[in-house]
């Protein structure tokens, strides 16, 4: 069986309209099949604040892997949106370099996690050049602290993501910004209100920009998915 973790229901939502919601000793998470294979998703929050929530995630069920999955930013020309990259390296500020994938190539890929959305070019750069990392997050630095833990060492770790912002997307990230809540949080009669209010102060045409990009990733996300649960466990 396959342990999904992903960031928030809306980067998964096109896995998430294939399994059931299910609450098992106290865990709200998802579960089906997928290509006829079990798989159980749990969304880890932007961050992923709750460590122990996601270990106990993992104990629910006999897991012989883990796809961690999510969007990131490029910080190097090399990496264009919407590649799909394996991360083999894992850094944050502060913290010691963790290595959980033993690459059959000798190329790396790191990435570096940090606490907050970074938009401008200069800082990543900053980033890129301080942490030698080719990728930026949030959270994968904390998923990959837990699959180092004696309990899961057990599991296969895989960790993808793919390119959601590049250099120049400034405007992109400030925009994105101002609609993250409306994307992520529930259908309701006031979202959709607050909805209509953005669009008609921020304009259409960027509205619809954002739920295009979005919407590709979402579908390269699940394409990933297929694509690791129809290869054989290592």
């Amino acid at each position: 069986m396959t342990a999904i973790l992903a960031v928030n229901p809306h980067e998964a939502r096109q896995l998430i309209r294939k399994l059931a919601p299910l609450k098992l000793q106290g865990i709200y998470h998802y579960s089906g099949l997928i290509l006829n294979k079990k798989v159980a998703l749990y969304c880890t929050r932007t961050q992923a604040p709750a460590l122990e929530q996601i270990r106990r995630f993992l104990r629910l069920y006999p897991f012989e892997r883990v796809l961690c999955i999510g969007t990131a930013a490029a910080l190097t020309g090399n990496l264009s949106q919407f590649d799909s990259v394996l991360v083999d390296e894992f850094i944050s500020p502060d913290k010691k370099l963790l290595l959980l994938i033993k690459s059959k190539s000798p190329a790396t890929i790191r990435i570096v996690s940090v606490r907050g959305v970074i938009s401008k070019d200069q800082d990543k750069a900053f980033l890129a050049e301080t942490y030698q990392a080719q990728l930026l997050d949030q959270e994968f630095y904390r998923l990959a602290s837990i699959l180092t833990e004696e309990e899961f060492s057990m599991l296969i770790p895989v960790f993808i993501k793919v390119i959601d912002d590049v250099a120049g997307d400034e405007r992109y990230l400030i925009r994105e910004a101002q609609y993250r809540n409306v994307f992520t949080a529930p259908l309701s009669l006031k979202n959709f209100f607050e909805l209509i209010y953005k669009i008609i102060h921020f304009g259409i045409i960027d509205f619809i920009k954002i739920f295009i990009r979005k919407r590709r990733l979402q579908l390269r996300l699940l394409e990933n998915i297929k694509k690791r649960l129809s290869a054989k466990i290592d």
